[in-house]
């Protein structure tokens, strides 16, 4: 995969997670191993039980925004260049949402409608044009200086918001 491919990739996520309310380490694009690129932040799931037993609506919101935050990558992958294969990185962000969504799921018929459903919200917040301003800066600043802080990476986030909901000036003459 590119580096451009990369950090829109690694950008989907860290937007996502800046939208849910999700607290933001680091974002970077240098490899590590086999990974290209990741994202760490506080997990939304933290102190929740994770079972059918325990399935609390607050639990949820927390399951499924957490889900929305891994399948951003290939979103805005995809958003980015609708034509790209990128099967390694969409493969690891799938079994990761396969595995917190079985947690609320009683069959995989049902996972697999809440898959769905949750990768149509995730296309529906991308498009979004304050997030998808915010996922080509961060993606920009990403390629430029290849790992962010946390805080370094939430001003690039807030910076595109506002610019984003400044009003357009008509062109006089």
């Amino acid at each position: 995969m590119r580096l451009e491919e990369t950090a829109y990739h690694e950008a989907g996520h860290a937007v996502a997670a800046y939208w849910m309310g999700v607290r933001l380490k680091l974002a970077s694009i240098k490899r590590l191993g086999s990974s290209l690129g990741r994202v760490k932040h506080v997990p939304p799931f933290r102190g929740l039980k994770l079972s059918l037993k325990h399935n609390s609506i607050m639990s949820r919101v927390r399951l499924e925004n957490a889900v929305i935050i891994v399948l951003a990558g290939h979103g805005a992958l995809r958003r980015f260049n609708p034509r790209i294969r990128d099967r390694s990185g969409r493969l690891d962000d799938y079994k990761q949402a396969i595995y917190c969504l079985s947690f609320f799921s009683g069959s995989s018929r049902e996972t697999e409608a809440y898959l769905r459903w949750l990768e149509i919200r995730t296309e529906e917040i991308l498009k979004q044009k304050q997030v998808w301003n915010a996922v080509k800066a961060l993606a920009q600043t990403l390629i430029e200086k290849k790992t962010l802080k946390g805080p370094e990476a939430e001003k690039i986030i807030e910076d595109a918001f506002a610019d984003a909901s400044k009003p357009v000036k008509e062109k006089q003459g």
